[in-house]
């Protein structure tokens, strides 16, 4: 019905809706003839309404492996192809993931947005003046600040009224005294979805919230092996990536496992951890990391420098 009205993005939003509960409570997957119609739509291009240079994936390129969250992915995939949640706050403590989580998100149920998926920076803006330019400037459209009588809201609003697009806010915690203009954007264009990264929620009234808590980390919480756990198979991960010889024994998933249990599950934590089997025994590390705070930091060039050290995430937050 939605293909037959023209409404190409809510009949990719159904299919993605379909898929997820017929995988969620029966197990399978779409049949042939419900596929056929997805890929057709799929293939089909919308309507002009944006310059092809603008329409699309405009997400950052990711660095390392994605491991585990596949539960969260699974959650938040579905929010987000919910229609009646129109904003999703992906909410937790610095160093938890959350922009990661955010991106892969975004990146499974990009289909469901014909006019694109777009990535905007607050992490490191300290002004909130400036969310319309940074909006603006993620969505490739130039605000005429000479000729035009209108101001430059109205002319981002007039933008967005008639896009169906997914805009990614991250970082958005130091953007919380402004978060009343998120409302009207969702008012004005209501065919915009927005999907926020926050260390606290907005507390708007059309905002949905989901919770990031750290890796798993004790096979009782999560009954599987302990090999198998988000949290060791993140250090294991990032381990091999400087030491390509790293096989842990049973005896050494379990320091792993304590290392992981006293980080909290923290992918920050458990990554910068990770990164001393390059030249220390594990029982090391695990001694270290209990012993001072300091301990975990890293000399990467492109690691932002609230991320170098967890005591750094602490300071910044």
């Amino acid at each position: 019905l939605y293909d037959m009205a023209r409404d190409r993005a809510a009949a990719l939003m159904q299919y993605e809706t379909c898929a997820a509960v017929l995988q969620e409570e029966l197990g399978v997957e779409p049949s042939e003839q419900t596929r056929s119609l997805y890929e057709r739509i799929l293939a089909e291009q919308p309507a002009g309404t944006l310059d092809e240079s603008s329409r699309g994936v405009h997400l950052p390129a990711v660095q390392t492996s994605f491991v585990g969250r596949q539960a969260e992915l699974f959650q938040v995939g579905r929010l987000i192809r919910n229609p009646d949640c129109r904003l999703l706050s992906l909410i937790g403590p610095g160093g938890y993931g959350k922009t990661r989580l955010a991106i892969e998100a975004a990146k499974s149920t990009a289909a469901a947005f014909p006019d694109g998926v777009f990535f905007v920076a607050f992490e490191s803006c300290l002004n909130p003046d400036l969310y319309i330019s940074k909006i603006a400037n993620a969505l490739h459209f130039n605000i005429d600040t000479v000729a035009s009588l209108v101001d430059a809201e109205t002319q981002l609003l007039d933008y967005l009224w008639r896009r169906r697009l997914l805009l990614l806010l991250d970082g958005f915690e130091t953007m919380i005294s402004i978060a009343g203009h998120i409302s009207t954007i969702l008012e004005k264009a209501s065919n915009i979805k927005i999907l926020v990264t926050s260390r606290q929620k907005l507390d708007i009234q059309a905002e949905w919230t989901f919770m990031l808590e750290g890796l798993a980390f004790n096979e009782i919480l999560a009954p599987v092996p302990i090999g198998r756990l988000d949290s060791v198979q993140l250090f294991t991960a990032r381990a091999r990536q400087v030491n390509q010889d790293f096989h842990p024994s049973a005896a050494d998933f379990k320091d792993i496992a304590e290392i992981c249990r006293y980080l909290e599950g923290s992918p920050l934590g458990i990554e910068l951890a990770a990164a001393w089997t390059a030249i220390l025994p594990l029982g090391d590390i695990r001694k270290g990391v209990e012993d001072s705070l300091d301990f975990l930091r890293t000399k990467n060039r492109d690691v932002p420098d609230k991320h170098h050290s967890l005591r750094a995430v602490f300071d910044s937050s």
